[in-house]
């Protein structure tokens, strides 16, 4: 009895022991050192190719050398899993101080307005860590090479902005180059395509080289998400003659909620000329992949490309440092290919040329309203946007900054967003969780091998009406939840000039939020109204 009491002891006293152990060991790797009181910024992104994670490193090291006294942490999350780790983690009250987030991820439309803070008011300011700079004074929003346009355009509550941006990216096709020059021999003629019916001929081209050789070579990497990026670009560039035809009110553009309520009220659908001859053109494109491409990872489209077996792999500039820092052959980055006038499927419809690089912003990054440090995470979201900053991100992580007056490496000119065309947006593949859910749900009546246009819209069209319902009802509900909490902010807003010292930034305040209310309201009832129409 004595003995196994003692074993027993013993074998608590070694596990409680291991537990100590542990707690430290997560303490020391947790916060550098148990004596660390430095105030701590956790930053979260899903940017964990090859790159970014340098860059912000860089941007780091140079901060906490201004900033002794504050430590900057990078939580990097898989993208795999980031939707549900950033719920679970904001609302448990454990998420980071500034969060990478964006508009296009499914079924997390109410998590901005209920997480994270606007920051219009900040971004008014000028940008302290651009003094001596030829930025020093101007606006922190003027100092983005956007202005921050495509931040308003998605913020939850019209009129504010949620957020800051690190780069731009854009679409393109990556080339190895060895593999082109096999392809194409030392034939003099030979010019890189700059119609899609001259690419037309490479990826003929391409095929015979496979046959001849015997080798497992294809002239496009396929993979789902790679094949949704290059799909939803070739269905907007063909189709913009539609796009300019449903811009009534001359934005130049289409909103999703546009889109949802021109299909809800008869104005466009799959089966028009001109949107079958589009998925006739993307149909082909597809052919040029390997099979089963739809149940394949992005990653291993980039393993095919890698090997040596795809001449080309469209993909985004994100994927541009990984590409090229990790292939042993040369890779180059093009632009793509478009249809002209003369394009045998789809040049009786063409508009003009797309612009392939909308000038746009990206990689959007959210202050989190219930963090501990939110003062020292405003002061690193300042510094990171600067231009010293952006210059040490693009040097270290071969992506393009999103600040102004910041140098461009040569070797990226090609990845750079060029706006020489038109964007009319797009949205003929999804306008929300819903209606891209019953697209690729049916995509393999379209690209399969017994697939055609005929069956895949016969396929889609019932299910679509529905599908845009639901989303437009999503994008009102989201714009309800962001009103409500606006009119208290109204109120204290007027209050406080009552009861005290009116100031301007009271003023200011209350302004745009009436301002902002008054947009939302006019969007809530304007789909509202159309849901009421189109009722079964």
């Amino acid at each position: 009895m004595t003995a196994g009491w003692t074993r027993g002891r013993i074998a608590l006293v070694v596990a409680l022991a291991g537990y100590a152990c542990l707690v430290w060991w997560i303490l020391v790797r947790k916060t550098g050192g148990l004596a660390d009181d430095r105030t701590t910024v956790r930053i979260a992104h899903w940017q964990i190719e090859l790159g970014p994670p340098d860059g912000l490193d860089a941007v780091i090291k140079r901060y906490e050398e201004l900033n002794p006294h504050i430590r900057v942490e990078q939580v990097k999350v898989p993208g795999r899993i980031y939707a549900q780790w950033l719920r679970t983690n904001l609302v448990g009250g454990t998420g980071a101080d500034i969060i990478e987030y964006g508009h296009f991820l499914a079924g997390m439309q109410d998590v901005p307005i209920r997480f994270f803070e606007p920051i219009t008011d900040l971004l008014n300011e000028p940008n302290p860590y651009n003094r001596g700079t030829p930025l020093e004074g101007v606006p922190w929003r003027n100092t983005f090479l956007d202005g921050l346009f495509n931040e308003q355009i998605y913020s939850p509550e019209v009129g504010q902005i949620y957020s800051v941006t690190l780069c731009q990216v854009t679409m393109r096709f990556f080339c190895n180059e060895n593999l082109l020059r096999e392809i194409v021999g030392d034939d003099p003629d030979f010019r890189f395509p700059e119609t899609f019916d001259e690419l037309r001929g490479l990826f003929a081209r391409t095929r015979e080289f496979a046959a001849r050789t015997g080798r497992p070579v294809r002239s496009l990497a396929g993979a789902k998400l790679n094949a949704e990026w290059l799909l939803d670009f070739m269905l907007s560039s063909s189709l913009l003659g539609v796009s300019a035809e449903m811009d009534r009110e001359g934005q130049l553009t289409r909103y999703q909620r546009n889109v949802q309520m021109d299909y809800l009220r008869g104005r466009w659908n799959y089966r028009r000329p001109e949107l079958k001859a589009a998925l006739e053109l993307v149909r082909e494109i597809t052919h040029e992949m390997r099979p089963g491409f739809i149940q394949l990872e992005r990653d291993d489209a980039v393993r095919e490309f890698m090997n040596g077996h795809a001449l080309f792999v469209a993909t985004g500039t994100w994927d541009a440092t990984s590409l090229i820092r990790l292939a042993d052959f040369p890779v180059s980055i093009r632009r793509f290919p478009q249809p002209d006038a003369n394009d045998p499927l789809v040049g009786r419809f063409h508009y003009g040329r797309a612009a392939d690089g909308s000038g746009l912003t990206a990689m959007a990054m959210y202050l989190n309203k219930h963090g501990r440090n939110k003062e020292a995470a405003i002061d690193f979201m300042r510094f990171m946007t600067s231009v010293e900053a952006g210059q040490l991100f693009m040097d270290h992580s071969g992506w393009i900054s999103s600040v102004r007056e910041t140098v461009l490496p040569e070797y990226l000119e090609p990845a750079l967003g060029l706006v020489n065309g038109y964007s009319l947006g797009g949205g003929y593949m999804r306008t929300g969780a819903n209606t891209a859910h019953v697209f690729i749900q049916n995509m393999y009546r379209l690209v399969g091998p017994q697939g055609s246009v005929e069956s895949f819209v016969n396929a889609l069209e019932p299910a679509m009406t529905a599908a845009q319902r639901a989303d437009l009802q999503t994008d009102v509900r989201n714009l309800g939840n962001a009103l409500r909490p606006q009119d208290a902010e109204v109120m204290a807003a007027r209050a406080l000039n009552r009861v005290a010292t009116p100031t301007a930034a009271n003023d200011h305040r209350g302004e745009s939020l009436e301002t902002s209310q008054t947009f939302s309201e006019l969007n809530i009832y304007q789909g509202l109204t159309v849901l009421a129409e189109t009722a079964p």
